[in-house]
């Protein structure tokens, strides 16, 4: 994996280069199958090392983030040698107010050496205009619009900027 170094050829453990792993319908959620996979995969006096993801891991009428809807489609995690030193995950949000339609989220997870605990960071940009009603008026969000989520002290804090316009 990238950040191991062996000391010298004498190296003994365990390594498989590539894996994946189809979860049974039972342990899936969403009723979309779960995977795992695994890149790098090691095992040896250092720890364990690589690179491991899961698929479909909240459905996105499961998951819920101070109120709004969420799912979790990739979740990943990059350890070398016990350490945990890279993760990012990808899904879909629904705010409360745009039941037909998705937003795509990417983000960053970090561990809080302070408080021992990971940290969230999401960003969220449409990819293009998102159109909804709100009240008696037609709601028009411009891809410019920019929305956040993190998560410090176990708690979830959303908030949103968004650019477009209204027409009642």
């Amino acid at each position: 994996p990238a950040g191991y170094a062996s000391q010298d050829n004498t190296w003994t453990g365990f390594y498989i280069h590539q894996f994946k792993m189809t979860l049974p319908g039972a342990i899936s959620k969403g009723g979309k199958t779960s995977e795992v996979f695994a890149n790098n995969f090691v095992i040896d006096q250092s720890g364990v090392s690589g690179l491991f993801e899961i698929t479909n891991m909240i459905a996105l009428e499961e998951g819920r983030m101070g109120g709004w809807a969420f799912s979790i489609d990739r979740f990943g995690l990059n350890f070398t040698s016990n350490h945990l030193n890279g993760s990012g995950m990808t899904g879909r949000m629904q705010l409360p107010f745009m039941k037909n339609n998705m937003l795509a989220y990417s983000a960053v997870v970090s561990h809080n050496t302070t408080l021992q605990e990971l940290d969230y960071n999401f960003s969220l940009s449409p990819a293009k205009n998102i159109s909804a009603e709100v009240l008696a008026a037609k709601l028009d969000i411009f891809p410019t619009s920019v929305i956040n989520i993190s998560k410090k002290n176990g708690v979830f804090s959303p908030s949103a900027v968004l650019n477009g316009k209204i027409s009642v």
